[in-house]
């Protein structure tokens, strides 16, 4: 999307942004796999040593839709070793 100087500012883009810090480094890679299933990641970086994991949510609008943060919910739990809940 380009945007003109006439259009609103965008306040909410930045909560496209999301890091999960991770219980251990299994849970790192089971988060990072359930990150690689969603066609809708455009960025993901991985931070080994901090057990870290940084994403970028893709949206045309300034905030992501229910279904995007119940998945962004469910990586949550995954990263704390959590049963991801459906």
């Amino acid at each position: 999307m380009i945007r003109s100087p006439g259009d609103r500012p965008d306040f909410l883009a930045p909560s496209l942004h999301h890091a999960f810090c991770c219980a251990s480094r299994s849970d790192l890679v089971a988060a990072y796999t359930s990150v690689s299933e969603a066609p809708w990641v455009e960025s993901c970086s991985v931070d080994l040593p901090n057990l870290r994991l940084t994403l970028r949510v893709s949206a045309a609008t300034t905030r992501p839709s229910r279904p995007t943060l119940e998945w962004l919910q469910r990586i949550e739990r995954v990263a704390q070793g959590l049963p991801a809940k459906r």
